[in-house]
């Protein structure tokens, strides 16, 4: 079987893993519970095409990245893992009975799902990009010293390595950003 057939699988599967969920999360109250979710009779196709279409879209992201590489990887599981918690929470108890505009729940819920796993497949890249220059660093023994600023003043920061420093270097400018933000709302 070739890597592209078997992407071609494992994406099909996704996609209907994905779909799948919103009803399987509402399994356990019952099949009362699940009917909730389709459509009135007359518009029961158009209605499982639109839920269908809204709750394909947490699978692009994932879809997209089995096409970037060969097999999906340890934080490709982890986005497929986030994705399903959140369908699953999402949904498992959320009665569009309750109001009106309940049933915008319906397409928010997979947009959420969708920016989720950017979220973390973003995170793959940026790690790997951040190692992948920090071992470039490593083999090339380049001896340049990064300026970090006031933080060059912390007895022991120069000892640390490249990665941790840039890592503490983002945290405390992100907390300051953070900080700033709080104290500038009304």
């Amino acid at each position: 079987m070739s890597a592209n057939r078997n992407r071609l699988l494992l994406s099909i599967a996704v996609v209907t893993w994905v779909n799948a969920l919103p009803y399987l999360s509402r399994l356990p109250g019952g099949t009362d519970w699940v009917a909730q979710y389709l459509p009135d009779e007359g518009w029961l196709v158009p209605g499982l095409i639109f839920s269908h279409a809204m709750y394909s879209t947490p699978a692009v992201p994932l879809i997209w990245a089995l096409r970037r590489r060969e097999k999906p990887g340890l934080l490709w599981t982890l986005a497929l893992l986030v994705v399903t918690a959140l369908i699953w929470y999402c949904n498992k108890d959320y009665d569009l009975a309750a109001d009106a505009q309940a049933a915008i729940g319906l397409a928010i819920f997979p947009l959420w799902a969708m920016v989720a796993a950017f979220g973390v497949l973003a995170i793959d890249r940026d790690l790997r990009q951040l190692l992948h220059e920090s071992l470039r660093r490593l083999i090339v023994k380049q001896n340049m010293r990064k300026n970090f600023g006031p933080l060059e003043h912390i007895p022991g920061f120069r000892e640390l390595p490249d990665m941790l420093r840039i890592i503490i270097a983002i945290f405390l400018v992100s907390l300051t950003f953070n900080l700033f933000l709080f104290l500038m709302a009304p």
